[in-house]
């Protein structure tokens, strides 16, 4: 199935659009099906059937592989490396090219929390914010803010800061890197 059908499901009288943007998951699991080259041109499908113009990657940057206890990255050359599944290839840059060649925005998301952030909390959180991460968000960044389809950067706040209260951790270390982060982000792409 498409990305745009499940975004968009037709409902029998004609393709109507219900929505003019919509999240793309990028997860292991669900992208071993789709080639760079898929990815490319669901883009068109996006676009010209869906009728939408922004697309938001949601985790685009990262996945936190819990048994590992590690990052692996959607983007070549890098401070994390590349998902044992993605070797040689570059997923975010087929949908940045596709969005690009269909006059589309795409809204990148940062590195996900790794998850379940309940186990181990000053080690995730230590992680999530290690200066590594923050190479890593950096390069992710300078790899694709330079195509004409990127529109903006967005930092997946997960777990939420009530959730975190509420489960007796101290939010505070979150709430200072994501600070961090968008300082970080905004002196380089001002």
């Amino acid at each position: 199935r498409s990305i745009v059908q499940q975004l968009n499901p037709v409902s029998g009288k004609g393709h109507e659009a219900k929505l003019d943007g919509g999240f793309w998951q990028i997860m292991p699991e669900t992208l071993d099906e789709w080639s760079d080259e898929a990815l490319e041109q669901e883009t068109y499908r996006a676009r010209h059937e869906a009728q939408m113009d922004t697309i938001v990657v949601q985790y685009g940057a990262s996945i936190y592989d819990n048994e590992a206890r590690t990052y692996y990255g959607f983007c070549p050359n890098t401070a994390i490396p590349m998902h044992p599944n993605f070797e040689g290839r570059d997923p975010i840059g087929a949908i940045m090219r596709g969005a690009e060649a269909n006059d589309m925005k795409v809204i990148l998301g940062g590195p996900v929390m790794p998850f379940p952030f309940e186990e181990n909390w000053s080690d995730n959180i230590r992680e999530w914010s290690s200066p590594r991460a923050f190479d890593y968000r950096l390069q992710y960044l300078q790899r694709y803010a330079s195509y004409k389809s990127f529109y903006g950067y967005y930092t997946p706040n997960e777990p939420n800061f009530p959730k975190v209260h509420e489960l007796g951790f101290r939010p505070e270390p979150l709430l200072e890197a994501t600070i961090r982060e968008l300082d970080l982000i905004r002196k380089e792409f001002p």
